[in-house]
């Protein structure tokens, strides 16, 4: 019963991305055993090592990988974040400010996740972590280095929309569950609607909607716990 509100491996997803706050859970409890003390980093490695000799032994049915708390807790979405890390120390150590190489890295990854990415599902296997992992990684990189060398500027809105991503990522598909009964309700047969042009207005609505709850909402929050919790000066 507290599997939900809780967010515990294996729960029932009432919200289809809810499983990866899960994920998200044990990040969280990992690095506040690193705050504890450093030594604690040689869990992260274990994990690690034991999450890619599992990865040779994954089955999935058409995407479809099912749970297990070993398969939970040793899975290559851990890897996947790995590289959320190292992308932040290559930030802080690496100077590649070369405008034509980074241009190179970030249209071979593009390419890569353009051309194999439509042949991989959406699970914690091998292929995912390859076609879509080290490419997205390397698209990452490239961008942050071409920031920091002066060669990139992100506008604004850009930054907007990445201060809200995550209120998108929480809301986007019940929205678009939602927005996609409205034809119907409205006495319109599925052959009548435009679906490519009525999502594409729901997207925008659901980017709108999902800046407002980040700025009336999610951000004076986070404000207000990190001034609580002594992170930000008053």
């Amino acid at each position: 019963m507290l599997s939900e509100p809780c967010l515990l491996p294996g729960h029932f997803a009432i919200n289809a991305v809810s499983w990866t706050l899960s994920y998200e859970l044990l990040f969280y409890a990992f690095f506040s055993l690193l705050i504890i003390s450093g030594r604690f980093k040689v869990l992260g490695i274990i994990c690690i090592i034991i999450s890619l000799i599992n990865g040779f032994y994954i089955k999935h049915l058409w995407g479809v990988v099912p749970f297990t708390y070993f398969g939970f807790f040793f899975s290559l979405y851990n890897v996947e974040f790995l590289f959320g890390y190292l992308l932040y120390f290559a930030y802080k150590k690496v100077d590649f400010s070369s405008l034509p190489g980074n241009l190179i890295v970030l249209a071979g990854s593009l390419g890569a996740l353009i051309y194999w990415g439509g042949q991989v599902f959406d699970c914690a296997y091998y292929p995912r972590l390859i076609i879509f992992g080290i490419p997205a990684a390397f698209v990452v990189f490239s961008c942050l280095q071409l920031e920091k060398a002066g060669h990139l500027k992100v506008p604004d809105w850009c930054v907007l929309l990445g201060d809200a991503s995550y209120v998108i990522y929480l809301i986007h598909i019940p929205a678009l569950l939602l927005l996609n009964k409205l034809p119907s309700m409205f006495g319109f047969e599925s052959a009548q609607v435009d679906w490519i042009g009525f999502n594409t207005l729901a997207l925008f609505l659901i980017i709108i909607i999902s800046v407002i709850i980040h700025k009336i909402i999610e951000k004076p929050l986070t404000t207000f716990l990190s001034r609580k919790m002594g992170l930000i000066s008053t």
